[in-house]
């Protein structure tokens, strides 16, 4: 080793005197001592670096694991290992944060120096995994020319905007811009310093993990390296020129202590927005540069005069400037705030808990190109009421601009109460249909946003009536516009229970259950199936279970309207359903609902068969006729004839109440089906469904079995009849109408010839000319007994065969009608 340094001071001092010699060795020691181990460190300037094993030294009066020179400060700084052990870092002789001390956490973790004391000045956490605001907020604050040692823990880009990265720049980085994800970084930098002059490491991660902890000691002394003025790398305030608009819009004067203003948010992206104050355009097309993201006034409550005005594009940049901005204002500012195109991309939660402390009560529902305007104050007192915001389609849409224009007091309050938006913003409907495609009338751009809410009872004596426990099961079919207007007119019933009402889907369309949840109401889907009408039946069994039925449950099929007293209709013939047993059923429905074949609103009937579609049944029925058998009774469609049979297989006699005016409508049935075209004679005629409120029927107590036949037979005492003289020539021309006398009696009665029951040859001539459901090979709808009940022309009419049990009251002169002198077909 002597020998060593004799050879390297021969070369290093060839040449020096014998005089000099001592003074050349000294110095040459001295370069030694101070770059002992150079192949150790990275010397930058006036600073030291030192891989580190820990902060222990074997040297004596070691900070942090180095001896440093005067006026250099220590320091040791290791990475956080994976995520599951923390970071350290040591500053002059302290270890501030590390494990022991479990003050470290995921993202960055910083240390603020004070160049005044070269002393800690703030200790901080910045979790950049989730939102780099804070960090953004925190670094517009910081002491100017501040030195950060900065470690990193877990992972930290996730959420580093581009202006993050940027005031690591600002800081004398340059290797920021290479740090990805779950990579390693330390850095000891300075706000103001040159990029490039910081002391930085970084570390890729492992492949699939994290990277390996970075672990540098080292030393430094100030300034790390030369400084600058970042002043010029933040937004600056517009510079302001002015505009006049008189009164800013208004045609009266607003008096003294009070200021005139005017906002306009303008139109999309093509009109920019406008701010008036006290006469003057402060921000406009022409006047400082209003645009895009959010426009703001600054007025002095003080000096009476706006004191500043400026543009925060947050759909371009981060909104932290706008934060400081914020909150650098003085007691009693007041600040107008109008959104225009967009504003929300880049608007930070902290920007929303800003405005919040000014007073809004609406910026946390502004979404994308939402415009919104606001007037709030630096140290308000609950919320402003002068704010308004205007929701975008959920397709992207334009909003419908705002352009108002108001007198305020200097001094205006805030308020308790929010004021009521303008809009609302229906975010589950916005979502459903961004999701799926073809709902024209729910996904309507000027209705996406309206509440999807029952309608409360007008009188609210009828809030306990036993309609509104009773279940109500829906069954979709394919077309799902249809199902829309079901759930719909279902909702409008007054004094409806979303919670019960279910909707049992076939699985193949799991958007119904969806869509159901929207309305508030249950859902559940059943297995798939070929048919509706094993659909259907499997919903009626899945509902019977869902809601463990008491008494009564109500089904309601594919493409129907409800009219709006179906649950009222249904409440005031539950005692009639309850008190007979020879009924079985409730239906919603009439066959020959036509619209010249019903009109009696009032009015319900007795009819042998179930013409189901919206219908009650009671519990019993279901359960001793329906439950197992439901592929057997019920295989067709219920318009086909549902056959209730009991154990023994013997066919259920029993009646079903319908009404004379329907109280569903069923929408047109499409159909390619030959043995389906009956159906557009049931549904493609025109119809008549009740579209009044509530109405009380008449004659409830009628309705038993005894005091039916009773009724009945009234009518037909009490009745004109119809004669061939009136029918021949509708017989012939079933386009022609049957006339009726005005001063006639309010029923009439016609009797025709059967040879039995089942002979319907004269019926089918009367039916065709009245406009009764008839189709060849079908039994007539709406028989009761042989008779069969219809309301034309304001009057009460009965078919009434010679098979019936009703024909024994046709008095001798009645007129028969027969197939003889009605003409065979």
């Amino acid at each position: 080793m002597i020998r060593r340094i004799r050879r390297l001071l021969g070369r290093k001092l060839a040449g020096c005197s014998k005089s000099l010699a001592l003074l050349c060795f000294s110095l040459a020691a001295v370069y030694l001592y101070f770059n002992r181990s150079r192949s150790q460190f990275e010397l930058q300037g006036v600073r030291d670096v030192w891989d580190a094993n820990g902060v222990q030294s074997p040297e004596k009066g070691a900070a942090c694991g180095v001896v440093c020179g005067i006026g250099q400060k220590s320091f040791y700084v290791k990475t956080g290992t994976d995520n599951t052990i923390g970071p350290t870092i040591c500053y002059d002789g302290k270890v501030i944060i590390s494990p022991d001390n479990n003050n470290g956490g995921r993202g960055l973790n910083i240390l603020v120096i004070d160049i005044q004391k070269m002393e800690v000045g703030d200790v901080k956490t910045f979790d950049t995994y989730t939102d780099d605001a804070a960090f953004l907020q925190y670094m517009r604050k910081a002491p100017k020319h501040a030195v950060i040692i900065l470690v990193t823990h877990d992972e930290i880009t996730e959420r580093l905007s581009n202006e993050g990265r940027q005031w690591f720049r600002l800081m004398g980085s340059y290797l920021i811009d290479n740090v990805g994800f779950r990579d390693a970084f330390v850095m000891v930098g300075q706000i103001g310093l040159e990029q490039k002059q910081a002391i930085e490491f970084h570390k890729k991660r492992e492949h699939g993990g994290y990277s390996l902890p970075i672990e540098k000691k080292g030393c430094f002394s100030l300034p790390l390296g030369p400084l600058r003025d970042i002043s010029q790398f933040i937004p600056k305030v517009t510079e302001m020129v002015i505009e006049k608009l008189d009164k800013c819009g208004l045609t009266t004067e607003c008096g003294e202590d009070k200021f005139t203003a005017m906002v306009d948010t303008g139109d999309g992206d093509q009109r920019k927005p406008t701010i008036c104050i006290n006469g003057e355009i402060v921000l406009g097309e022409r006047v400082n540069h209003a645009g895009r993201g959010f426009n703001v006034a600054v007025l002095s409550s003080i000096e009476k005069k706006v004191s500043t005005v400026t543009v925060f594009d947050t759909y371009e940049k981060d909104s932290s400037s706008m934060e400081v901005f914020l909150e650098s204002l003085v007691e009693g500012d007041i600040i107008i705030a109008v959104v225009n195109d967009d504003g929300q991309r880049k608007l930070n939660t902290h920007g929303r808990d800003v405005y919040n402390q000014l007073g809004s009560s609406m910026i946390q529902n502004l979404r994308f190109r939402d415009v919104w305007y606001f007037v709030g104050k630096k140290g308000i007192k609950g919320f402003t009421s002068t704010e308004q915001i205007s929701f975008a389609g959920y397709d992207g849409s334009w909003p419908a601009s705002m352009k108002e224009s108001f007198c305020l007091p200097y001094n205006f309050k805030g308020t308790d109460v929010p004021p009521t938006p303008k809009s609302k913003r229906n975010e589950a409907r916005r979502e459903f249909c961004k999701k799926y495609d073809g709902y024209e009338h729910l996904c309507d751009p000027a209705a996406v946003d309206e509440t999807l809410q029952g309608v409360e009872l007008v009188d609210r004596s009828h809030t306990n009536d036993a309609i509104y426990k009773v279940p109500i099961v829906i069954i979709p079919g394919v077309n799902h516009n249809a199902i829309v207007r079901t759930m719909e007119t279902t909702l409008m019933q007054p004094g409806i229970k979303p919670n019960m009402v279910l909707v049992a889907y076939d699985e193949n369309f799991p958007e119904y259950g969806e869509l159901s949840t929207l309305f508030g109401f249950h859902n559940i889907s059943v297995k798939a199936s070929t048919t509706y009408e094993d659909v259907l039946n499997k919903a009626i069994e899945a509902g019977w279970n869902y809601f463990d039925v008491k008494d009564h449950i109500i089904i309601i099929e594919e493409e129907l309207i409800l009219a709006p007293d179906f649950l009222s209709f249904m409440q005031q013939c539950l005692s009639v359903l309850d008190s007979d047993p020879t009924i079985l059923a409730v239906s919603g429905w009439n066959y020959n609902g036509y619209d010249v074949t019903s009109g009696d609103r009032e009015v319900v009937y007795r009819v042998e068969e179930f013409p189901g579609l919206a219908f009650m049944l009671r519990r019993n029925v279901v359960e001793k006729y329906m439950l197992g058998k439901l592929s057997k009774c019920c295989h067709k469609r219920v318009w086909d004839h549902w056959v209730l049979t009991d154990e023994a297989g013997n066919e259920i006699t029993g009646d079903v109440i319908v009404p004379d005016v329907s109280r569903v409508f069923h929408q047109p049935y499409q159909s390619a089906k030959d043995e389906d075209k009956h159906l557009v004679e049931l549904f493609q005629k025109p119809r008549l469904t009740n579209v009044e409120g509530d109405m009380t029927l008449k004659n409830m107590d009628a309705l038993s079995s005894e005091k039916y036949d009773a009724l009945i037979q009234s009518f037909i005492e009490n009745s004109e009849e119809f004669t061939l003289e009136h029918l021949q020539n509708c017989i012939q021309d079933p386009v022609l109408k049957v006339p009726i006398v005005a001063e006639s009696k309010p029923n009439f009665v016609i009797f025709y010839h059967q040879k039995d029951k089942n002979d319907y040859g004269v019926l089918q001539k009367i039916s065709r000319c009245f406009g009764l459901f008839w189709v060849p090979d079908l039994p007539p709808r709406n028989q009761f007994r042989g008779v069969i009940r219809f309301y034309y022309d304001d009057r009460n009419v009965l078919l009434v065969g010679s098979s019936s049990k009703f024909y024994k009251y046709k008095q001798e002169t009645r007129y028969l009608l027969t197939i003889d002198n009605v003409g065979k077909s």
